[in-house]
């Protein structure tokens, strides 16, 4: 029987929650990105030095590969923050 109308519809996912296939993507795509981190920096580098433009747009499309935006309607997730300083200490201790 279906849902009468006027009742609202209940259960399934949260408005803009991921779903685990794009979690474990994401996650990979970042390990990716870290364990490359001197060969990203080496060609980001090359490229900066002909159109430094290019270079930043290349690094802003991989940064929206690995880092999830929020929802325009949405504050910010904590998740969020925490996956930002988990790839900036990441990021960190390569460099260092």
């Amino acid at each position: 029987m279906p849902r009468p109308k006027g009742i609202p519809k209940t259960g399934g996912r949260k408005i803009g929650a991921y779903n685990k296939n794009t979690s474990d993507i994401r996650a990979m795509l970042t390990e990716i990105v870290i364990s490359n981190l001197d060969n990203i920096q080496e060609c980001l580098d090359r490229v900066a030095v002909q159109n430094p433009a290019k270079a930043m747009e290349l690094l802003t499309r991989l940064l929206d590969l690995i880092v999830p935006k929020p929802p325009q309607e949405q504050p910010a997730q904590p998740q969020t923050a925490d996956l930002y300083a988990e790839i900036a200490k990441k990021i960190m201790q390569k460099i260092e």
